[in-house]
This record gives C-alpha cells, structure tokens and sequence, in this order.
C-alpha cells in the first residue's frame, strides 16, 4: 500500500495533501506516515 500511494503522489494522480490524507485512513503505522513525509520533503 505506501508503495502504491508513493506511486501515485509521483504520478501526479493527487497533492501532497490528498497523500497524507489517504495515507492517515489506510495506513496504522507511524514508520509508514513518517516515510511518506520524507517523500514529501523529497519532492
């Protein structure tokens, strides 16, 4: 799944926003949330 939205946020199918929204609802995990902000910071 945080491959998936990682993919999708690089594709451009939706904001930074909208990835850590969905990645709040679907992921349980504070490792996973924290990677998705490092992908963030990336970009």
């Amino acid at each position: 799944m945080l491959s998936e939205l990682e993919f999708r946020y690089l594709d451009k199918q939706f904001d930074a926003e909208e990835l850590m929204q969905i990645g709040q609802e679907v992921l349980h995990s504070e490792e996973a949330l924290a990677y998705l902000e490092e992908v963030l910071e990336a970009r």
